[in-house]
């Protein structure tokens, strides 16, 4: 599917990472988008939210929230109700963050941008930054510095939360299989990242050196999200085959 999205992980209240979300049609149609989830040790799947819509982009906060961008944003709770957090309409983000008692989230538009609003009730959203570029991915180290995939030119950036001081941190263009960046996450205080391009996953370190990939797919994959699971200390990644969908732990 191409329109499936690896979410993150969601976690249970000791910290650890207990469900795995992604977004997918319901019907062959396509006239109902859903998130849905699994354990992360298995079992079945299940159903957390339906809309005549497919969400566009979804991530997990405090509290076992779920934050979802399906024309408008929702957060969605554990025992399955939902607000609606923005005061106007969010068209076709490409990623959700949850920091700094915020949402945030990135589109395409306009050279791409940056977005921000209160996490926890209706707001107005307020453009953090433009000129990301064909912004793909989307991530925070533990710093509270953004780090985004510029996927038409194989570029990794980074700035701080108010869009000052945005640097180049590594172009994967100058490395070898480094093409086709989708999907940014951060894995530690050490300041590692991990990028999804192609049929790699890369990882860098926070000053955009050491750059190495450190999985390699079969011919047919496609890695589109990443997800890092701390304290399991593994990488989850979304690889449409041309056969199915795989989430994939590495």
């Amino acid at each position: 599917q191409e329109n499936t999205d690896i979410l993150a992980l969601g976690e249970s209240p000791d910290g650890l990472a207990e469900y795995v979300y992604w977004t997918d049609w319901l019907d062959a149609d396509q006239e109902y988008g859903a998130v849905l989830r699994r354990h992360i040790a298995g079992g079945d799947v299940e159903i957390v939210f339906t809309d005549d819509w497919l969400p566009e982009a979804i991530t997990t906060g405090p509290n076992g929230h779920v934050y979802v961008a399906v024309g408008r944003l929702l957060r969605l709770s554990p025992d399955g109700s939902w607000i609606e957090i923005t005061a106007n309409d969010v068209f076709d983000p490409e990623d959700l963050e949850v920091r700094s008692n915020h949402v945030w989230w990135a589109d395409r538009q306009e050279g791409g941008r940056l977005w921000k609003t209160p996490k926890d009730g209706l707001g107005t959203p307020e453009l953090v930054m433009s000129g990301l570029g064909d912004v793909r991915g989307l991530a925070f180290d533990d710093a509270g510095r953004i780090l985004w995939t510029d996927t038409s030119d194989d570029l990794v950036y980074r700035a701080n939360a108010d869009g000052s001081s945005v640097q180049l941190l590594v172009n994967l263009d100058d490395i070898e299989f480094g093409s086709d960046a989708e999907d940014i996450d951060c894995c530690d205080d050490s300041g590692f990242w991990y990028v999804a391009a192609n049929r790699y996953i890369f990882r860098g370190s926070a000053r955009g050196t050491d750059v190495s990939v450190v999985h390699e797919g079969t011919d047919d994959s496609n890695f589109r999200r990443i997800a890092i699971d701390r304290p399991a200390g593994r990488v989850l990644v979304l690889d449409p085959t041309s056969d199915e969908d795989r989430i994939l732990s590495i």
